[in-house]
């Protein structure tokens, strides 16, 4: 029965004015329905490949490579990661037989270290390295990173230290290409021959000094496994390579 704003009576409802004071029947209140749609945004994907960047100094014994991979995004293109540089020898060396390539293990560590922060390869066609990978935009998403190497600084037979280095870029020298290198810092000198032949328990004193204050300093080291494996991008014969150390630097 509806009840009257005016006299505050009820009556029957077939009545459209209130029989008491004559006040027209209020009219129904309408039935409010809040309806919340909740619509899912499509999921955004940045996507990278892997290029390859060669020097040829012109000496005829190899060449230096190196693969890097870049990614876009929303907020455009940037370095997503890069592998440790490699060579191609072109003549015999002492080191190593003309033909040998380190392009393998240096692809595998990047194709590698990229799954492990989020990236998913996908179908791509081009050279052997040229893997294609997508991956969800996430402001959680592991930070890109840059690949440094340990190198000895050989001076003669004069006083010599270890660098950790990267390649930047390509610089012109007399009309030849060479990589271009970052330097990050060196350790404390020492005395020693050519290190391929053998060390002291100096030099490796030196080093395991140098590492710490590396990683004091916020660079990642590989595990062990990948730092073996990368020693094959220099040469097949890695025995004269005991002060490689490779490590990651977050961006």
């Amino acid at each position: 029965m509806p009840v009257c704003n005016g006299c505050g009576g009820s009556y029957d409802d077939k009545f459209n004015f209130c029989p008491n004071c004559g006040r027209a029947k209020p009219e129904p209140e309408s039935l409010k329905v809040q309806v919340q749609v909740n619509i899912s945004t499509q999921d955004k994907w940045e996507t990278s490949k892997i290029y390859m960047t060669n020097w040829d100094d012109g000496s005829g014994s190899y060449t230096t490579n190196q693969l890097w991979c870049e990614a876009i995004g929303s907020s455009g293109k940037y370095l997503a990661g890069e592998s440790a540089s490699f060579r191609y020898y072109q003549s015999n060396t002492r080191f190593q037989k003309k033909g040998y390539i380190g392009g393998e293990p240096a692809h595998a560590f990047l194709v590698n270290r990229l799954v492990r922060d989020g990236w998913e390869a996908i179908p791509s066609g081009g050279e052997w390295w040229q893997t294609q990978f997508r991956r969800r935009e996430n402001e959680n998403n592991p930070k890109s990173w840059t690949l440094w190497l340990v190198n000895p600084k050989i001076s003669g037979f004069k006083k010599h230290c270890f660098n950790i280095a990267r390649i930047q870029g390509t610089k012109k020298i007399q009309g030849k290409n060479y990589p271009d290198w970052e330097f990050h810092g060196s350790s404390r000198e020492f005395k020693g021959g050519l290190l391929n032949i053998g060390y002291s328990d100096e030099m490796s004193r030196i080093l395991e000094e140098f590492v710490k204050q590396i990683i004091s300093e916020g660079f990642e080291p590989v595990t062990q496994k990948e730092n073996e494996e990368l020693k094959n991008c220099l040469m097949e014969d890695t025995s004269g390579l005991w002060f490689y150390r490779a490590f990651l630097k977050r961006i």
